[in-house]
């Protein structure tokens, strides 16, 4: 139950800051000069950490179901989120913030400044991440459907199964 926690508590960082704070800066037409502190807190590490928890969480249920959980008992699990953690806050500090504006909503590659091309501000950190995201945890899903699959026989067989299906 620690990763689902620490994820409850991501997802809600993520909401406060990308969800609610970010309505705040688009409804009062706010841009990055108008309130750095703000929109820096809208472009924080929040959805970093949110989308490599639910990562962390998939990894660790399919260790459990190929037996293999041991490798998140202890402090196992508490080292890879503060990993989460750590990597979040380093991209969130050390690469361009995810900018916010209320004309072109949240701004990753291009500041849509006059005179600037959008080449002089590219998010990469945030641009790989994302890929990796839309690849690693459907991935991820795909494998831990096949082995809920592969392992769904063995309950149809199962006393116990066939007890529950009675009632």
């Amino acid at each position: 139950y620690q990763i689902m926690l620490f994820l409850a508590l991501a997802d809600m960082g993520a909401l406060v800051t990308t969800g609610t704070a970010f309505g705040y800066v688009a409804f009062n037409g706010m841009h990055f000069c108008s309130n750095v502190l703000l929109i820096g807190i809208n472009g924080s590490g929040f959805w970093y950490t949110s989308t490599c928890a639910c990562a962390l969480l998939v990894i660790n249920r399919i260790c459990e179901l190929t037996e293999r959980g041991i490798w998140f008992q202890g402090w196992r699990s508490s080292l890879c989120m503060l990993l989460i953690v750590v990597y979040s806050f380093t991209n969130g500090l050390f690469s361009r913030p995810v900018l916010a504006n209320s004309v072109h909503e949240t701004i990753a590659l291009d500041p849509f400044i006059p005179g600037h091309l959008p080449e002089e501000y590219p998010n990469m950190g945030n641009l790989v991440h994302n890929s990796c995201v839309a690849v690693i945890i459907p991935s991820l899903y795909l494998v831990l459907m096949i082995i809920v699959r592969k392992n769904s026989h063995q309950f149809k067989d199962s006393t116990a199964a066939q007890a529950l299906q009675a009632k």
